[in-house]
């Protein structure tokens, strides 16, 4: 196949919704689909967004789908200003046609567009991304909490871990996670998860009675305090932003998606997805204190809470959040939580933080259009964020 042979279409905000349920609607199971219904509908209501902006890269070999490149539109904030970026989002070529330069055709029409682009993915993305000239930061560091505790408690692993490294000089092969070791962590870890919880919340049962706190549909819009906690140079979301994350969810559960049971390789149904925002007040309700965001969804079995966004009028007032972050993964029986280092950090219980706090990283990449670019200037002092570009929407 010679590249010339691959036609790139490039689908604009404005057009993705109608796109997508044209191609929905003569898709069947085998066919490739490049994007779902629901990320179609919320990216079309982006609020960074406008209509002609270029939202998805579609690849053809003759009238057969060959790859798709998805872009996000999202705000670099610079001091006080607020530029234009955009975050590269969901990549694939169609396994009929890899080795045969689409992603790089893709790549490449992406980059013709002359924008600001940022990019967090897995090893193999990163090595790709690399080729291309993107710029690497130092690693984003979060962490997990474990509470299930069988990552670190599980004995057929740490006795599979010991035969590995006594067979490895004779080049014997020992294969760590199976039936039995997946067995064990479901069966003890449905347990210990109960009891590992109340430890880590017998820390916090005073701070909890110094907030009120309360679900809500949408957010209140930022007051200059939360504005000046911001750092000075990061990517920014707002009330705006997350309240468009709460209406407009890519994730959806089970009988609710027009692609559950299409060919769509990035995932667009959980058994449970649920994003919940907290307003946080005063005990008598009547200093407002700010809000946070985080999701619940089931992945890989696992039960998983994520903190994403939280903006506060005072700094001290992060002391509530891994409090109620705990009170709502012990509500839904999480097995384990992700948050941002400074939250993971809070833990005060020495033993428990070494049997089930693991640390994590992602690697951010960015691709300035020019040397005196926005993203180029901001590069060196940008402060990373764990739910920045399309993380919170995962």
């Amino acid at each position: 196949m010679k590249q010339d042979e691959i036609r790139i279409e490039k689908i604009k905000i404005k057009e993705l919704v109608p796109f997508a349920s044209h191609y929905l609607d003569v898709a069947n199971k085998d066919n490739m689909i490049p994007i779902s219904m629901q990320r179609a509908v919320a990216h079309s209501y982006n609020p960074f967004a406008d209509g002609d902006d270029i939202a998805l890269l579609v690849a053809y070999n003759g009238d057969e789908l060959a790859g798709y490149f998805s872009i996000m539109p999202v705000m670099l904030k610079d001091g006080d200003a607020l530029h234009k970026t955009y975050w590269l989002s969901t990549w694939l070529v169609s396994p009929k046609l890899r080795g045969k330069s689409v992603g790089s055709l893709l790549m490449n029409a992406a980059l013709s567009l002359n924008q600001d682009y940022l990019a967090a993915g897995n090893s193999t993305a990163r090595h790709v991304i690399r080729k291309f000239d993107f710029l690497e930061r130092e690693p984003l560091e979060y962490y997990e909490i474990d509470l299930t505790g069988t990552k670190r408690l599980n004995p057929i692993v740490a006795l599979l871990r010991l035969f590995r490294k006594l067979l490895h000089p004779f080049e014997v092969e020992v294969e760590i996670t199976n039936s039995l070791t997946r067995g064990f962590d479901h069966i003890v870890g449905s347990l210990t998860k109960r009891v590992f919880i109340r430890l880590l919340l017998l820390n916090y049962k005073t701070l909890l009675h110094e907030i009120n706190y309360k679900e809500v549909a949408e957010v209140r819009d930022e007051i200059e305090e939360q504005w000046r906690n911001l750092p000075e140079v990061t990517m920014y979301r707002g009330a705006k932003v997350v309240n468009w994350m709460l209406k407009y969810p890519w994730q959806v559960t089970p009988g609710r998606s027009r692609t559950e049971h299409l060919n769509y390789y990035f995932s667009d149904v959980r058994k449970i997805f649920r994003q919940i925002a907290l307003e946080i007040t005063s005990p008598d309700g009547k200093e407002y204190k700010g809000y946070i965001v985080f999701s619940v969804s089931t992945m890989r079995s696992e039960i998983v809470l994520k903190l994403m966004d939280i903006s506060l009028t005072s700094r001290n007032d992060e002391r509530f959040v891994l409090p109620l972050v705990l009170r709502f993964g012990q509500m839904f029986l999480a097995d384990r939580i992700e948050l941002p280092k400074e939250q993971a950090e809070m833990l005060t219980d020495g033993n428990l933080k070494r049997v089930l706090l693991h640390r994590k990283f992602r690697i951010t990449q960015g691709h300035p259009k020019d040397d005196q670019s926005p993203l180029a200037k901001a590069w060196p002092e940008m402060q990373l964020n764990y739910y920045d570009g399309d993380m919170a929407f995962s």
